[in-house]
């Protein structure tokens, strides 16, 4: 009888460690999620403030001006979308809008685009009519 109880012990005790173990593993992986995450939405915070203090520095040259930017192409080596949507410069990552950064653009007139960060280069151009985004050379 003394024989099964001390199997039973050494039983528990390593199941007490496997799921110790295993908690750790979980904390772990969700802290790494949430460093990822956080690290994306700085980096597309980044991207949206060049982006657009691209667009008032075109607006602001005049009529007729054309900028051309180099963006990165991957944030966190997954895509990117930029987008003009009512007035609101938005980037979120390609597949999950849920990590985004959006800024509005205020007092400029600004037509509606999205882009795909592929592109590597952006054109913004002010005509007549207010700003246009585009790929560069599209």
């Amino acid at each position: 009888m003394k024989g099964q109880y001390k199997i039973f012990e050494e039983l528990l005790i390593f199941s007490i460690g496997i799921g110790v173990a295993s908690m750790i593993m979980l904390v772990f992986n969700n802290l790494s999620g949430d460093i990822e995450h956080s690290s994306m939405e700085n980096q597309l915070k980044d991207v949206n403030n060049l982006i657009s203090s691209g667009i008032v520095n075109t607006y602001e040259s005049g009529i007729n001006t054309t900028t051309v930017m180099k963006i990165p192409k991957t944030i966190g080596n997954k895509p990117y979308v930029i987008e003009i949507n009512n007035g609101n410069l938005i980037t979120y990552i390609y597949g999950n809008k849920k990590i985004n950064y959006t800024r509005p653009i205020y007092s400029i007139n600004i037509y509606d685009a999205k882009l795909m960060s592929s592109s590597w280069y952006i054109e913004i151009n002010r005509d007549n009519n207010g700003i246009h985004l585009k790929r560069w050379g599209a």
